[in-house]
């Protein structure tokens, strides 16, 4: 029976510990998030359908603008999307701020897990903006995602 907790709770404690998201500054000063800091943010919900899942899914998560506004970034011309397979991506600021995407931890009112392309995967709201359905914002659309890094205005 001890064993049994034991192995329950270092189970427990992994899945803690991959629910953490690292925002990266341009003077690399990085910040860890817990999941339960980023839920505490502003949040919103984009329902879309995607190219990678069957049907229309709600997604809620934090907005990207917002997530980078409490760290007190205000100023980057872009941030990197680094996935926990190595995947990367830039996404200008322009589009952050114009289409506002979100950084999602749930789907459809539940917790991502990582064999589903969580713990959090930008979403761009593509149902509402045509011009989003295009391979360039597709692959902006990290999942698995574990770091947003700054890109400086300079």
């Amino acid at each position: 029976m001890k064993w049994t907790i034991f192995f329950g709770w270092m189970l427990f404690s992994v899945n803690i510990h991959a629910s953490s998201l690292v925002i990266e500054r341009v003077n690399n000063d990085e910040t860890s998030l817990s999941f339960t800091e980023l839920t505490s943010l502003p949040s919103a919900s984009i329902t879309t359908d995607l190219p990678w899942t069957p049907d229309v899914n709600t997604y809620t998560g934090v907005p990207l603008i917002e997530l980078l506004r409490s760290e007190g970034i205000e100023d980057a011309k872009a941030v990197i999307l680094y996935g926990l397979n190595d995947y990367a991506a830039v996404v200008q600021m322009s589009d952050v701020k114009k289409y506002n995407p979100i950084i999602a931890y749930y789907k459809n009112s539940k917790p991502m897990k990582v064999r589903d392309k969580g713990p959090y995967w930008l979403i761009f709201p593509l149902d509402q903006y045509e011009e989003l359905n295009t391979a360039y914002y597709y692959t902006q659309m990290v999942w698995q995602l574990e770091k947003v890094a700054t890109i400086s205005n300079d």
